[in-house]
């Protein structure tokens, strides 16, 4: 039963995902453990086509098995809703529950890998994310503090560490700390979030936007999702522009809303507004040819 589920969720086939889950959960058959699972995949089904509502009505249900990915994912349901307040219970259970696996071999549930544990770490900055947005200051910084005293050297740590040097201002180890994750292994968002680091150091002291510019450049060739080479390439679109590189600017503008189709009358207002209708219909033929 589960492995059929996860297959569907590798697949993206979340749609087909939530039909089939809606059919088991109404077979008496099925212990109610297992439901609690099914609600937990479905929440999470529901979670990636962005139907927070029904997500954390889900996950709620699952939240009886003692999973911390329940409460973990819940809360971030609420975090996309912008209700950061509500989210902060959840994150604090999330980070002190064990992260449980059902046990296969006495004939449990399959092994759910199609979403994975948090650390306590990435937990950590979860919550001074939401700590900042209500204002609680202080309680960030522990966050923050917590995670620069943890010892361990997994890719996840070493991101953790430099995203709280970063909110520390010290960008010097937060490039070190992202550097060690490259290191570990080359990841699209280790270098895109590096990135910023060199982009912060030349607003602050005019130098390293070329090392800025080539990480986004990484994360561009690593990219496999069209959602964050939009993101990737707007990035990369404002650096040139800080460095006076206006006709990259609008290239990569265009090469990011190419990503995302609903963002088409916004592509051609830019290209009408810096070039003109009859040019910018030029410069888009060379921008397609490029692109495909």
């Amino acid at each position: 039963m589960f492995p059929k589920i996860q297959q569907k969720i590798n697949k993206g086939e979340y749609k087909s995902c939530i039909n089939h889950i809606d059919n088991l959960i109404k077979q008496e058959a099925n212990k109610e453990e297992d439901k609690d699972y099914l609600y937990f995949l479905r929440g999470m089904c529901y979670y990636k086509l962005q139907n927070y509502k029904q997500a954390s009505i889900d996950l709620e249900k699952a939240e009886a098995t003692g999973d911390q990915r329940a409460f973990y994912f819940r809360a971030q349901c609420y975090r996309r809703t912008f209700n950061f307040a509500e989210a902060l219970p959840l994150l604090s259970i999330a980070s002190v529950s064990t992260p449980m696996q059902p046990d296969i071999e006495s004939g449990g549930f399959a092994k759910i890998t199609c979403f994975p544990f948090k650390t306590k770490q990435e937990i950590k900055i979860d919550q001074a994310a939401c700590f900042e947005i209500v204002g609680l200051f202080s309680s960030a910084d522990k966050c923050y503090q917590y995670i620069l005293d943890s010892d361990l050297e997994t890719q996840s740590s070493h991101r953790c560490k430099a995203l709280a040097y970063k909110q520390f201002g010290d960008l010097e180890n937060a490039i070190k700390e992202f550097s060690k994750a490259i290191n570990l292994e080359e990841k699209a968002f280790l270098y895109y979030e590096r990135s910023f680091c060199f982009y912060n150091e030349y607003r602050n002291s005019g130098t390293k936007m070329d090392s800025a510019i080539k990480d986004i450049n990484k994360a561009i060739k690593l990219s496999k999702t069209n959602k964050n080479l939009f993101k990737y390439y707007l990035s990369r679109g404002v650096m040139k522009r800080e460095k006076g590189d206006n006709l990259g600017y609008v290239l990569d503008f265009l090469l990011g809303f190419l990503k995302e189709p609903k963002f088409a009358i916004l592509r051609i207002y830019i290209f009408i507004e810096n070039y003109g209708f009859k040019k910018s219909l030029g410069v888009l033929k060379q921008v397609f040819i490029k692109d495909n």
